[in-house]
């Protein structure tokens, strides 16, 4: 997951690079609208390096929770509890270890929540990326055929990936309680 959201990163900051350094320039030169850009530009980048900072602090979490350690845990507290519910000697030790038992599996199907939401901060990532990288295209074909239509779909596609990253940032806030 780390290596993904590695990709994502670098993915992120080539295609913001890419248009920072080639502003956008109509014949027009509506300078309005190159700004309105540049600024959905700015903030789709921040947007989703937000996510992806997000997304890693997530992934760190879950790697210092120790998830394979967790499994293997659960994996011989089960096999205790097999072995202490054949010999039917020390019921109260057979609950405590049924007890710990519960208490790792609800460990791990929190990990494994958190890794859903990790993945999709990722994926979040990587739609700001492709929002750039279509702005980036649209912004070639302005410069061959001056449009307004395809800046107004350039500046709708940054808004869309800005507005659903701030979305899933407001889920997963709900969701952890912050």
């Amino acid at each position: 997951m780390l290596v993904d959201g590695f990709k994502s990163l670098l993915q992120l900051e080539s295609e913001f690079r890419q248009l920072k350094t080639a502003p956008a320039k109509g014949d027009n030169g509506d300078l309005r609208t190159s700004a309105y850009i540049a600024a959905l530009v700015g903030e789709t980048y921040r947007r989703g390096l937000s996510v992806l900072d997000d997304g890693l602090s997530l992934i760190l979490a879950i790697h210092s929770a120790g998830e394979e350690r967790l499994e293997a845990q659960a994996h011989e507290t089960e096999a205790e509890i097999v072995t202490l519910g054949a010999e039917a000697a020390d019921q109260e030790r057979l609950g405590l270890k049924e007890r710990a038992l519960a208490a790792i599996q609800e460990r791990l199907v929190m990990l494994k929540g958190q890794r859903q939401r990790a993945t999709e901060l990722l994926h979040q990532a990587e739609l700001c990326a492709s929002a750039l990288n279509l702005t980036r295209l649209e912004l070639a074909g302005l410069k061959a055929e001056d449009s307004r239509a395809r800046g107004q779909a350039a500046i709708a596609s940054l808004r869309k990936a800005t507005e659903e990253s701030q979305a899933i940032q407001r889920e997963l806030d709900q969701r952890l309680g912050g």
